[in-house]
């Protein structure tokens, strides 16, 4: 079986990232975002501040937005006409979460065994977090591999029986240097607080020894604070008053008390449909804490201190939701590895027989029941979209049906089986997903429908006026001039391109204000539940009143 399971994460990887990868344009949320910052620096040959408009955008440090720019020139290069933008940014994104998945795998290989490390990963390529971060937040993604690259040389260093290895102690202080400079303080400091809250709980004496903490926190300085300084330097308090947030620094502030909720609520429904199975492996792992206090920091060649150290990890990864204005979901992936190698770990000791078969049947039960209630709920909003209702109706039965899977193989007594179907809500799910359901629904996840008709309607130097600021997918998708209007409204006769006509754009809610600004009869050219695209003619055409670029006016 253990050399089956390589090809079951390959498939695994495949089913969950690669279908629908050009279905659709990138998406509002944070995708579309990121790739208009990514297109301004690589169009401007701007390697140290990260903009959003031609400004200064403090959101996270510019080489969390790498794969963005290595996407726009590598990938497109390699496999020149065959990929779209969209469709090269996400296939960077794959293969970081391909690189996630068999790091998960080869770290599991070297705590509990090579098997229980294949099932860790095939886990991690099952859960939810997976192709949700891997879609809409490539820099987490970025920094959660770099951060799992420290932590992975930080076992091997206190699994080691002498004091050794500098090369794997370097390697572990720049990834997590990397992790700094990708996500930002936070996603460099939480690998180090899973370690701390471990050494603390276990009462472990010289556990910092093997690591030399002093030494790499002057690495991880040196490698960070040119870019931090400069920046420092250039823009003062206007970035240090967001540094602390990366790299959810733009989002709003919510709630200080809803910090806690949330990191547990996020890191529930990521590791879906493996959230019961977690439950048995974290019990498991805490009752390895309350075993007599090790004598050295080597005692984590035991495999249930491994455990607890995952378990600390766990905690120490979703900590941060706490900290960040208004997180999004995505936000807790770097606990995410944690949870699917002690998933992993429980697995193997299933397949082994050595845990209790009431654990497996819990689980089992828990799945269902939470697979049931989210195919209610998936039901119960089918009719609010019409476009989508039959997809999102048959992605409710498959996940009703593969969530009753694993249960049904446990009452048949068929307990291997059962651990293996637990994959099965995902991997049958979001294939359906992203080739059935997204494409239906894609006029109110972007804004590229507004794109289409400016593009074949307006000429080509044509400015597009907008009651709001525009949203990152029209940005992405349409070069043009962006005039946004701000109260009191300016006249739009203003702006007459050479067509004779003045094109505005604006959300359903604010059609009312449009037409009052344009005082005359609006000809609607694209109306979709994100954004209405409509154009006013006043008279003899005449030259537009904006040169062409792509600059925002106001």
């Amino acid at each position: 079986m253990r050399r089956l399971l390589p090809f079951a994460l390959a498939a695994l990887l495949g089913l969950t990232l690669l279908p629908g990868i050009a279905a659709i344009a990138a998406l509002d949320w944070r995708e579309a975002r990121d790739g208009v910052v990514a297109v301004e620096s690589t169009t401007r040959r701007e390697c140290v501040i990260p903009t959003l408009g031609h400004e200064a955008w403090f959101e996270k440090p510019v080489v969390g937005y790498a794969h963005e720019m290595i996407a726009a020139r590598g990938l497109r290069a390699l496999v020149p006409g065959a990929l779209t933008d969209v469709a090269a940014s996400r296939l960077a994104r794959v293969l970081l979460a391909a690189g996630l998945a068999l790091l998960v795998a080869i770290i599991g290989q070297r705590c509990f065994g090579a098997r229980a490390g294949w099932l860790g990963a095939c886990a991690l390529a099952s859960m939810v977090a997976l192709p949700l971060t891997a879609r809409a937040d490539g820099s987490q993604l970025l920094a959660t591999l770099c951060a799992w690259l420290a932590i992975g040389g930080f076992l091997s260093l206190t699994k080691k029986s002498r004091d050794s290895g500098d090369a794997t102690r370097l390697l572990s202080w720049l990834g997590l240097g990397a992790a700094a400079l990708t996500g930002g303080p936070l996603s460099g400091l939480w690998p180090l607080a899973g370690f701390a809250m471990y050494f603390a709980l276990a009462r472990t004496t010289g556990g910092w020894k093997p690591l030399r903490p002093v030494a790499g926190g002057v690495l991880v300085l040196g490698l960070i604070m040119p870019w931090y300084g400069a920046m420092a330097i250039l823009h003062g308090k206007a970035f240090l008053a967001h540094v602390l947030w990366f790299p959810y620094a733009a989002e709003t502030r919510g709630a200080w008390y809803a910090g806690p909720l949330l990191a547990f609520s996020f890191t529930l429904v990521l590791s879906f449909p493996w959230t019961p199975v977690m439950g048995a492996a974290l019990r498991d792992a805490t009752a390895r804490l309350q075993r007599k206090r090790p004598d050295s920091p080597r005692d984590l060649r035991d495999e249930g201190h491994v455990a607890s150290l995952l378990l600390a990890l766990v905690f120490a990864g979703a900590a941060p939701i706490a900290l960040y204005p208004g997180p999004p979901l995505t936000a807790a992936m770097p606990a995410m590895p944690a949870i699917a190698l002690l998933c992993g770990r429980f697995l193997d000791r299933v397949l082994d027989g050595d845990v209790e078969g009431a654990w497996l049947t819990h689980a089992t039960r828990m799945t269902a029941a939470v697979g049931t209630a989210a195919a209610l709920v998936v039901v119960m909003f089918a009719p609010r979209l019409p476009q989508a209702s039959l997809a999102l109706r048959q992605l409710a039965v498959v996940l009703l049906l593969a969530s009753w899977a694993p249960l049904l193989a446990d009452l048949l007594l068929r307990r291997k089986l059962a651990a293996a179907l637990f994959a099965l809500p995902v991997a049958l799910g979001a294939p359906l997903l992203q080739t059935q359901v997204l494409p239906r629904i894609e006029p109110w996840l972007d804004a590229r429908p507004a794109a289409d008709a400016m593009l074949s309607t307006a000429p080509p130097d044509a400015a597009l006026l907008l009651l709001d600021p525009p949203p990152p997918s029209l940005r992405l998708a349409l070069a043009r001039n962006f005039v946004l209007l701000r109260p009191p409204l300016a006249t739009l006769p203003r702006f007459v391109s050479r067509d004779g006509y003045t094109y505005v754009a604006f959300t359903p809610e604010r059609e009312h204000d449009a037409l009052h600004a344009a005082q005359a009869p609006l000809e609607i050219l694209r109306r979709s539940p994100s954004l209405i695209l409509a154009r006013v003619r006043y008279g003899v055409p005449r030259p537009a009143a904006v040169a062409p670029g792509d600059s925002l006016a106001r």
